[in-house]
């Protein structure tokens, strides 16, 4: 059976348009990639704000934020668990690193847009980035 040249346009139009609104969201800062097994995952968050809590994270989450102020606030609540945070500049480079947060906060200064990364060993809790 041939199928129809017409009915292959749109199909290419809609693909189209869903990669770009997906390289539109990451650029902004609306997008998270993730390696990471999620488990009662519930997330939230804007263009200068990140916050997840879950029974279970296992792996790796990244998430470009664009805070307002000159400082970024990262809390963490650990039940059970590791979960490691790093923040990098726009050029990569470490502004903070923290192996096994557990439960606590953390004020990092930062100048325009980081990168999040939460590396996560079956880790129990949650965490709220916000400026």
């Amino acid at each position: 059976m041939k199928r129809k040249a017409k009915g292959a346009i749109p199909a290419i139009l809609i693909a189209a348009a869903a990669v770009a609104a997906i390289l539109a969201a990451r650029a902004m800062g609306f997008a998270t990639t993730r390696s990471a097994l999620r488990v009662g995952y519930i997330g939230g968050g804007g263009r200068d704000s990140w916050s997840g809590s879950y029974i279970l994270l296992d792996g790796t989450m990244r998430r470009r934020v664009h805070p307002k102020g000159e400082a970024l606030h990262i809390e963490v609540r650990t039940e059970g668990g590791a979960l490691s945070v790093v923040v990098e500049d726009g050029d990569g480079g470490v502004l903070f690193q923290e192996e096994d947060a557990g439960t606590a906060s953390y004020d990092v200064p930062v100048d325009g847009a980081v990168l999040i990364r939460l590396e996560a060993e079956r880790h129990k809790g949650g965490f709220q980035i916000s400026s």
